[in-house]
């Protein structure tokens, strides 16, 4: 391509619930992330990037709560976004309910509205968010970037296995080729 990329950075899972020491579906790693994020936001805010929030959000009673523990419910505390990273006027914020982004959600849609063609992954839970989020938008054509220091796995062995997964998967070529067309 000849032209540059137009990229989004997307906040995945940063919520009190992954974050907070004791939760259920806490991901410890997540913590050690937080200043590599906030200063990626901070670039990106100065750089005029376009941020999502991608939160995972349940409803009470949800039946996905009989598999994994009770987290992350709408209106309550443990579903915001950690308070250091939270996000500010002009962000977008994308509510999910399952491992990847795209589903069941109004990314696609963000997306399209935000022109973009590139998107730098950052947040929690790897392998399993992130994973399912990455895999979804290369089949859609999009590129990805994860930055080693904005990521955190819930353990370091399947994180580092869906890094290099992810790192010998290119874009869908005929969905590149129709999102770079746009």
């Amino acid at each position: 391509r000849t032209a540059p990329a137009r990229r989004a950075l997307l906040v995945i899972d940063m919520l009190n619930d992954h974050l907070a020491p004791g939760r259920p579906l806490e991901v410890p790693r997540a913590r050690e992330i937080i200043p590599a994020l906030e200063a990626r936001i901070a670039a990106a805010r100065k750089d005029k990037m376009p941020i999502v929030y991608i939160c995972d959000q349940h409803e009470p009673g949800d039946s996905d709560m009989e598999e994994w523990a009770v987290h992350n419910v709408r209106g309550t505390e443990g579903a915001e976004v950690w308070p250091s990273l939270a996000p500010k006027p002009g962000d977008a914020i994308v509510h999910k309910p399952t491992y990847s982004s795209f589903t069941r959600s109004n990314l696609a849609e963000t997306l399209a509205a935000l022109n973009v063609d590139t998107l730098v992954l950052s947040g929690c839970s790897t392998e399993l968010g992130m994973l399912a989020t990455a895999t979804d938008a290369l089949q859609r054509g999009y590129a990805i970037e994860i930055p080693r220091d904005t990521q955190a796995g819930m353990i370091e062995a399947s994180e580092q296995m869906a890094l290099v997964m992810l790192s010998v998967m290119p874009p869908y070529g005929p969905a590149r080729e129709q999102l770079l067309a746009q």
